[in-house]
C-alpha cells in the first residue's frame, strides 16, 4: 500500500498524472492488452498498406524500366531490371509473410488435426508374379 505523499513523489519523478481508479488490476490489465492488440492492429494495417503501394508503384516502375532496357540494350539497364524484380519479389514475400503473421494460429492446429486423421494404406506384394495373378483371380471385384 503507498501513501499520497509516496504517490505524488512517484508521479513527479515519472512525471505522469496521478490518477485514482476503483477498477480491480485484473480489469486494467485487460484493458491494457486490448489497446495493445488494437494498436498492433493499427500497425499491422499500416505496414501492409505501404508494401502494397510499394509494389504497386514497383510495377509501374519495372514495366517503364523494361522498355528503357529494350530500347538501349545496355546490360547495365537489364542488371538494373533485374535488380528491380527481385526486389519486387521479396516485397510480395514480405506482404505475404505479414499476413501468415496475422492469421490465427487455431487454423495451424485443426490442419494438423485433419493430417493426423488421414489415413493412407499402401500394399506391397512380395513375391513372385504367378503368385500374384493367382491371388488376384482368386478375389472377386465388385464392378
Amino acid at each position: 500500500m503507498t501513501t499520497p505523499k509516496m504517490e505524488a513523489s512517484l508521479s513527479s519523478i515519472f512525471d505522469v498524472d496521478l490518477q485514482s481508479t476503483d477498477k480491480p488490476l485484473v480489469d486494467l490489465k485487460m484493458e491494457a492488452q486490448a489497446a495493445e492488440i488494437d494498436s498492433l492492429e493499427k500497425q499491422r494495417k499500416y505496414v501492409k498498406d505501404n508494401l502494397v503501394k510499394i509494389i504497386e508503384r514497383g510495377m509501374a516502375s519495372l514495366s517503364d524500366l523494361n522498355c528503357i532496357a529494350n530500347a538501349s540494350e545496355k546490360s547495365r539497364d537489364f542488371e538494373v531490371l533485374s535488380t528491380l524484380m527481385k526486389t519486387l519479389v521479396e516485397t510480395n514475400i514480405e506482404l505475404l509473410n505479414v499476413e501468415v503473421a496475422h492469421k490465427p494460429k487455431i487454423d495451424v492446429k485443426q490442419n494438423a488435426s485433419q493430417e493426423a486423421t488421414t489415413i493412407n494404406n499402401n500394399t506391397v506384394f512380395v513375391g513372385q508374379t504367378k503368385d500374384l495373378a493367382a491371388y488376384l483371380k482368386s478375389q472377386t471385384f465388385d464392378g
